[in-house]
Formats: C-alpha cells, sequence, structure tokens
C-alpha cells in the first residue's frame, strides 16, 4: 500500500519542529525542545496520559515493512528526548504504541491505517488521533465481525479462488511487458516492498537531523554511544512476549532496529543506546517513571481453579536490565556459583542441574552415602512474598556496578 498524500510532509514538519533545538550544544537538560528557533511546539493534551492508559493494551505485534522507517525516527525522537531529560519525550513515548499500532479494523488495510496515524503523529493532532482510536475500539467492542463488509469481500474472494482449478504460469522474462520489467527492477524481487519513493518520503524527515547525538556528544561518548549499541542488538527475548502497560513489545524495538532503511534504523539504534546510558546512570526525568510500571496478567494453570499471577514489566526497563546484567556477568556469575546457585548469566544451567540431580540419584540409591532425603519445596506465590529490600541490599553489596 502506497502512503497517503501528506505523510512525508507531515512527518518532515513534525521532526523539524521537535528537532530544531537537537544541534545545538548549549540546549539546557531541563529546557523544552525548539522553544525558540522555528515554529512554536503546541502542548500535549491535559489528559493525553489518562485516555491513553484507559485504551485496551494489545497492540500488533509486527510493525508493517511500510511503516517501520517512520515509525522508527518518531520512537528515535521520543528516546532522545528522554536520554536529553525532556518530559514530553517520556510522555510522547508512554503514549506512542498504543496510539500508532493499535489493533487495525477489519475494514482497514494495516499499512495504510499505521501511515495515517503516523501522519497525524507529524502534524501533532493527539486529541485527533486519540479520539481515532477510541472510536476504533468502541465499535470493535460493539460491532460483530461477520457484519465488515471487507471481511465479506475477502471471503467471496476466497471462494472464487477455491474454485480456480489451477493459476497460469508467469510468462518469461523476454515476454513481460515493459512496465512489469522496471518495476521489478525498481522494487526488487519482492511485489509487496513499497516503492522507493515512498521509502524516502518517509525517511525524509529524519534527513534533517539524521544523526544529533553525534554532533552533541564528543566523538568518545559517540563510539560509547555505538558500541553500546552493538551489545543491544545482540540481547534477545523470548518470542511473543507480553506487552508491559504501554503497548510496548520487544518485536517492535527488532524490527524498527532492523528497518531496511539503514539510516533510520541506526538513528533508532543509537538512540536506544543513549536512553539506556541514561537510565544505568539514573539520570532519567520524574516522567519517565512509567518505565518500572507493570501489569498483571492472570494465567491458567493446569492443576487447580485458581488462575497464576504473573506481572509484566515495561520492555524497556527488562531491556535495561538484561544489558545490566550482560554488563556484569562475571561479577554475578562468580557470586553465584559461590553460593551454589545456578541460574542467571550461567550458561547451560539448567543442562547442569539436571546431570548432577541424575548423579546424584544413582550415587544415593548405591546406598554408599549413607541415607538420604531429597525434599521439593514450592512456594505458593513465591514471587510476591519477596523480601525485596534484603534483595536489593544483597545485591548492592554483592555487586556495587548493579
Amino acid at each position: 500500500d502506497g502512503a497517503p498524500q501528506g505523510v512525508g510532509a507531515a512527518a518532515e514538519a513534525g521532526a523539524t519542529q521537535r528537532d530544531s533545538g537537537a544541534s545545538d550544544p548549549g540546549l539546557a537538560a531541563d529546557s523544552q525542545p525548539a522553544a525558540s528557533c522555528g515554529p512554536a511546539v503546541p502542548p500535549l493534551p491535559a489528559d493525553l496520559v489518562t485516555r491513553v492508559e484507559a485504551l485496551a493494551i494489545g497492540t500488533l505485534v509486527h510493525i508493517p515493512a511500510g511503516a517501520r522507517p517512520v515509525l522508527a525516527i518518531i520512537s528515535a525522537e521520543n528516546l532522545e528526548d528522554m536520554a536529553r531529560g525532556h518530559e514530553r519525550g517520556a510522555i510522547l513515548e508512554q503514549v506512542a504504541a498504543k496510539l500508532l499500532l493499535a489493533p487495525v479494523p477489519p475494514t482497514e488495510r494495516v499499512n495504510a491505517e499505521v501511515l495515517h496515524r503516523a501522519a497525524m503523529w507529524g502534524r501533532m493532532e493527539f486529541e485527533q488521533l486519540v479520539s481515532r482510536i477510541e472510536v476504533q475500539q468502541m465499535r470493535a467492542r460493539s460491532g460483530p465481525l461477520a457484519e465488515c463488509p471487507r471481511a465479506r469481500r475477502r471471503s467471496a474472494f476466497a471462494g472464487w479462488r477455491a474454485r480456480v482449478p489451477t493459476r497460469r504460469p508467469p510468462l518469461p522474462r523476454s515476454r513481460r511487458p515493459p512496465t512489469c520489467r522496471r518495476r521489478s527492477s525498481a522494487n526488487g524481487p519482492s511485489s509487496c516492498s513499497p516503492p522507493a519513493s515512498t521509502e524516502r518520503a518517509l525517511v525524509r524527515a529524519g534527513a534533517a537531523v539524521a544523526e544529533p547525538l553525534a554532533e552533541d556528544a564528543p566523538r568518545a561518548a559517540a563510539s560509547r554511544v555505538d558500541a553500546i549499541g552493538d551489545e543491544l542488538r545482540r540481547i534477545r527475548f523470548k518470542p511473543l512476549s507480553a506487552a508491559g502497560p504501554s503497548g510496548r513489545r520487544p518485536e517492535h524495538l527488532k524490527e524498527m532496529a532492523g528497518v531496511r532503511r539503514h539510516r533510520a534504523g541506526r538513528r533508532f539504534v543509537r538512540a536506544l543506546a543513549a536512553f539506556t546510558i541514561a537510565a544505568v546512570k539514573g539520570s532519567l526525568r520524574p516522567t519517565a517513571r512509567w518505565i518500572l510500571d507493570n501489569q498483571l496478567v492472570y494465567l491458567h494453570k493446569k492443576k487447580g481453579p485458581a488462575p497464576r499471577p504473573v506481572r509484566i514489566g515495561e520492555v524497556l526497563r527488562r531491556l535495561v536490565a538484561k544489558y545490566n546484567c550482560a554488563r556484569h556477568a562475571s561479577a554475578i556469575r562468580k557470586d553465584l556459583l559461590l553460593q551454589r546457585q545456578v541460574g542467571v548469566c550461567v550458561p547451560g544451567a539448567c543442562e547442569s542441574l539436571v546431570h548432577v540431580q541424575r548423579e546424584a540419584e544413582r550415587l544415593l540409591r548405591s546406598g554408599a552415602h549413607g541415607q538420604w532425603v531429597a525434599i521439593d519445596l514450592d512456594l505458593v506465590n513465591c514471587f510476591c512474598h519477596f523480601e525485596w529490600p534484603a534483595v536489593r541490599r544483597n545485591a548492592a553489596a554483592a555487586v556495587p556496578g548493579l
């Protein structure tokens, strides 16, 4: 699907307004971006966070390929503002996933709808964007899917395709029309790839401010950001992990970091690295405290009628925690092995436990070591009964950098 008219212009205008002061080395940490140079930035709606928190947490698992460049630029702008201490960036990143990647109605095309939302975001029409998502979710809860005209057209098309006996073989390359040959050479081998002009319009917003962090920081700091970005690329999450209260998923970060347009993906990774550095230092503003929030999910257990409560945290906090554990892996591993504990930062820990248990049972059954008793302890709702102050004190004593 092609981009709606005005997507590139609106995104370019929004990026220019928000990042007009990004290249100024003397920009204060607690000032709002683009206050004196360029058009004035309109204030955010007073009830923006409250209305977005009332929306459903479920978001699209995957970002449409045609919308990944512009969404990577939007998230990079928010993360850069959070790293610099701007409250506006923290608020926008909190609401970005639910507003841009909310479930798309079946009457709309996913790629076109996400691009339309991104265009409204670029024009800073946050009030209209929240109202649009609220109406879509209200209709999804009230209207049945069977009455959807697009669903009826899809079912009719599927029935027609089922009655077609065979498909015609593709024409040889020499017999194709000239227009088809030009289109295939311009767009590449994949027919579902967006045209190059559309992608250029999407990433045009970040062309003027392609690498703001490299201009703000010295070369040593810029190289450190690139090094941390490479470490963040190696962090892995389990597939289809649940989203936190903001709706952001690990798949979103992976797809924005690996976007085909390398400029947008590289800028997003460097912004994510700058945010990680600020989070590890503890220099984030109080408006970024939402990354510590979590939601409670109840899972159906195989045994017993009572469900199992599981808390799901924000993906940004989980990313920073994984990076921090990987950075102090050697100290954590040494302390755990001294206490005969395996599980965190110990490669092959579960496999070694299985072999140790089998060997211990074999030796005990032989009777050469006397009589032993094996006790299996399982605490009810153990995670919620931990004494977390004592855990934090011991962790700070064992690994101060953690």
